[in-house]
Order: structure tokens, then C-alpha cells, then sequence
């Protein structure tokens, strides 16, 4: 998952960002080191301040300055490619 860049979108409920997945890949090779495509891309208002895995890997969590925490699932391996 990449978390970097974040812009305005387009807001829904009182302002509040939703989510943009984007199709993404498995890692590629690039000589000997490989390199990663983003799965999912959040972008919120104001800056990202944390992120957490869930240990059995289907659900993260980010937190942000909005005082918004949204819990997440990562998108189906079949829609990425």
C-alpha cells in the first residue's frame, strides 16, 4: 500500500474523503531489486498521521488530522489486474 501523496477530492457527508482504489500489480522485477505498484490510494483533506495492519492482512486502518479513522479492506487481487 502506498500512503504519500494526498489532494482534495471530491467529498461526500459533511466533507469527508472517500477512498480511491486503484488497479495495481504484483511487485516487478526491476534488476535485483523489485519494485511495488500501489493498491489502494486514500487521499484526505489534511495529512495522514498513522497507519495499522491487521495481523491477518485483510484490513488496515488510517488515521488523519480530520480526526477521521477509517477502517479499511484491501481490494480483491482480481480487480488489481
Amino acid at each position: 500500500m502506498k500512503i504519500g501523496k494526498f489532494k482534495q477530492t471530491q467529498t461526500r457527508n459533511g466533507g469527508q474523503n472517500a477512498p480511491l482504489s486503484t488497479p495495481a500489480a504484483v511487485p516487478e522485477v526491476n534488476g535485483s531489486r523489485p519494485t511495488f505498484k500501489p493498491v489502494t490510494v486514500l487521499e484526505d483533506l489534511q495529512a495522514v498521521r498513522c497507519a495499522e495492519f491487521h495481523p491477518n492482512g485483510k484490513l488496515y486502518a488510517v488515521g488523519s488530522n480530520t480526526k477521521t479513522l477509517r477502517i479499511c479492506t484491501y481490494p480483491k487481487i482480481d480487480d488489481v489486474k
